[in-house]
C-alpha cells in the first residue's frame, strides 16, 4: 500500500505489472474474492481499480467479445476475466480505505512503440 501511495503524491510516477495479474470487469466478482478471513484478522483485501482509456495490448480479456467474433478462452466463463501481463504500467490516481478494504484507483499509460 505504501508504494501505491507513494506513487499517488507524485506526478508522473508509474507503477508496472511484473507478474501476471488476473482481475474481472465485473464488481460484483470481484468482491466475492474479498471476504475477510475470520483466522486473519491482520490481513485487509485491496482492490484495484482498472482505468484503460484506450485499449491496451497488455490487458488480455479471456470473455466473449461478439463484435469482434471472439469466444470465451477463460475456464470460468462468468468471471468475465482480464489478464494484465508484465510490463502494463499505470498511474495512481487514488488509494483509499472503505468498508475495510484498501480501493486503488489506477489509469493505464500507454507506451509508445518507439519509446521500447
Amino acid at each position: 500500500i505504501d508504494a501505491y501511495r507513494w506513487a499517488e503524491r507524485r506526478k508522473n510516477k508509474m507503477i508496472e505489472i511484473r507478474t501476471m495479474c488476473s482481475t474481472s470487469i465485473n464488481p460484483v466478482n470481484v468482491r466475492a474474492f474479498c471476504q475477510r478471513d475470520p483466522l486473519k484478522p491482520q490481513y485487509r483485501s485491496v482492490i484495484f481499480i482498472h482505468d484503460f482509456p484506450i485499449e491496451c495490448s497488455t490487458a488480455l480479456k479471456l470473455f466473449d467479445i461478439p463484435e469482434k467474433n471472439l469466444s470465451c478462452i477463460s475456464y470460468f466463463p462468468a468471471e468475465n476475466e482480464v489478464l494484465l501481463l508484465p510490463g502494463t504500467l499505470f498511474e495512481v490516481k487514488n488509494v483509499y480505505e472503505e468498508d475495510d478494504t484498501y480501493r486503488i484507483e489506477l489509469i493505464n499509460v500507454q507506451v509508445p512503440f518507439d519509446d521500447i
